[in-house]
């Protein structure tokens, strides 16, 4: 035997690529991207159609749990996967339209607060202006007052001294 012949009889309990991809239910591309991976391991060798892949019936088997770990049913169609793509972009775009709302009419709710705490803070500053005008108008009043009292007392008291003598009031007598 030629020793391409040994390691074709070799091959023989092992499948090819396009025999796994059958096996398997998947693409030979995916069989090719699960070898190169690592997740299926197969082995490199000559076989009828010069070099390829062969693959060992168990680490197929290994392959299949593998594959039916999650299954997918493809029952529905593109115009059903549209219609329910769209179904719940409307769903998800009301629910953010009254979740938007609520957050809103909280968000306005605050603003009308601080809008009244604003105006009744300004009323008060108001009223406490003018309080202090008031106190500044009658304590101008006041000084006014008090300085024409002094103004008329220094008055009276040089009127008095101009009637004492040039030495009593030089001397204080």
């Amino acid at each position: 035997m030629t020793k391409g012949v040994s390691r074709t009889m070799q091959t023989s309990n092992m499948l090819t690529i396009p025999e796994a991809a059958e096996v398997l239910g998947c693409s030979n591309a995916t069989i090719r991207r699960r070898v190169k991976d690592g997740s299926l391991k197969a082995e490199r060798m000559v076989g009828p159609n010069g070099s390829q892949y062969f693959i060992d019936p168990e680490n197929l088997n290994v392959a299949m749990e593998t594959t039916n770990v999650v299954p997918f049913k493809h029952e529905v169609g593109m115009k059903e996967l549209d219609q329910l793509i769209a179904q719940s972009v409307s769903m998800s775009l009301s629910e953010m339209g009254s979740i938007v709302g609520e957050a809103m009419r909280v968000q306005n709710e605050a603003l009308k607060k601080e809008i009244e705490d604003l105006h009744d803070s300004m009323k008060a500053m108001e009223m406490r202006q003018e309080e202090r005008e008031a106190t500044s108008e009658e304590r101008q009043k006041e000084r006014e007052a008090t300085h024409f009292e002094l103004v008329d007392q220094r008055l009276k008291d040089l009127h008095k001294e101009a009637k004492k003598g040039f030495w009593a009031r030089l001397f204080g007598k």
